[in-house]
């Protein structure tokens, strides 16, 4: 049973944080943390049940990895209250998800911010290919850097993870 959950929140839940959530499921495996973080994401303004988008199973296939069977989550408060982190794509994420639980606020980071880096992850909803396929480039910079830092703060005793950066 794992000892800690992550959660990642975007607006739709089928994209953004959908690829995060599947890179940072890799990217805990690729350190032997399998089982020890469960993982998981949701929308802000999400319609559950809906797939992810084409584009962002494309995107992630040519990685490797299979969205086929994501379905988006509507964001409850419960979701974040149970989460040990939870890391949204924007600053405006951020607000909404600190005004849905103001006593989670302190485990609330924006994705990039929480990476060491001052940025919002944009949304490619609608947008060609090649939007998600940098977006994809992006969200897989972020969450290493993020896994990194997580790993040192809950598994190592550590404050920090390798160049993960302030947050």
């Amino acid at each position: 049973m794992p000892n800690k959950k992550l959660l990642f929140v975007c607006t739709g839940n089928t994209c953004r944080s959908s690829m995060a959530a599947a890179l940072a499921r890799r990217a805990l495996a690729e350190r032997g943390l399998t089982g020890r973080v469960e993982v998981i994401s949701a929308g802000l303004f999400a319609r559950p049940g809906d797939p992810a988008s084409p584009r962002a199973v494309a995107v992630m296939g040519e990685w490797g990895i299979d969205l086929h069977r994501h379905r988006a989550r509507q964001l409850t408060p419960r979701d974040v209250a149970g989460a040990d982190l939870v890391l949204v794509m924007t600053a405006g994420h951020h607000r909404q998800v600190r005004q849905m639980v103001p006593e989670a606020g302190d485990r609330i980071h924006t994705l990039a911010a929480y990476a060491g880096v001052d940025a919002d992850v944009p949304d490619p909803f609608g947008r060609p290919l090649e939007a998600y396929r940098r977006c994809a480039v992006d969200l897989r910079l972020l969450v290493e850097r993020a896994v990194d830092r997580l790993a040192g703060e809950w598994f190592s005793g550590r404050t920090g993870g390798r160049g993960a950066g302030p947050a």
